[in-house]
């Protein structure tokens, strides 16, 4: 599962350290690196993907386009509960405000957000976020395990800046 910033996308202060400059260059990047070694695999958009729209037309949506030729890969919206293995309810959710602030780890973050989720009447026994580039774990909180989790989006300097600790992974 993997829970959005798959690429660096095309973000305010990371002009200078793109690689990739189009849509159809991340696609085809993505297609040839993401993971294939896996039996089923989910992801959903995030910010960075979603900066690509303002390129492509307000319809496009890069994670849709590039599952099309991705094998063993399913495209997923954001908040979309995911049945697995023994019918154990996953909960996908990119994790805007999730991150860290200098008044509040991540876990602290992860939790409250999980909290306004649950209260908005979303379930699931593993509640997944992405956004904050780096893994956070908590076993048990309120009867569900919740995991925070990396990108595979480039370390720039903007990144290296901003957090303290970036974690490479889906």
């Amino acid at each position: 599962l993997h829970c959005g910033d798959i690429i660096d996308g095309i973000m305010p202060r990371n002009e200078d350290t793109r690689f990739l400059q189009t849509p159809e260059e991340f696609e085809e990047y993505v297609i040839q690196n993401y993971p294939t070694d896996f039996e089923k695999n989910y992801i959903i958009s995030g910010n960075h993907e979603a900066s690509l729209k303002g390129i492509n037309g307000t319809d496009y949506d890069f994670c849709r386009e590039v599952t099309k030729h991705l094998p063993g890969v399913t495209y997923v919206e954001n908040q979309t509960p995911i049945v697995g293995p023994g019918n154990i309810m996953f909960y996908a959710n990119h994790g805007t405000r999730s991150c860290s602030t200098i008044n509040s780890p991540r876990t602290k973050q992860l939790k409250k957000k999980t909290v306004q989720l649950m209260s908005s009447g979303c379930f699931g026994h593993i509640f997944v976020y992405g956004h904050c580039h780096n893994f956070s774990y908590i076993p048990s909180y309120m009867n569900a395990t919740v995991v925070g989790l990396g990108c595979f989006q480039n370390i720039t300097t903007y990144i290296r800046k901003k957090f303290t600790g970036v974690d490479l992974c889906g």
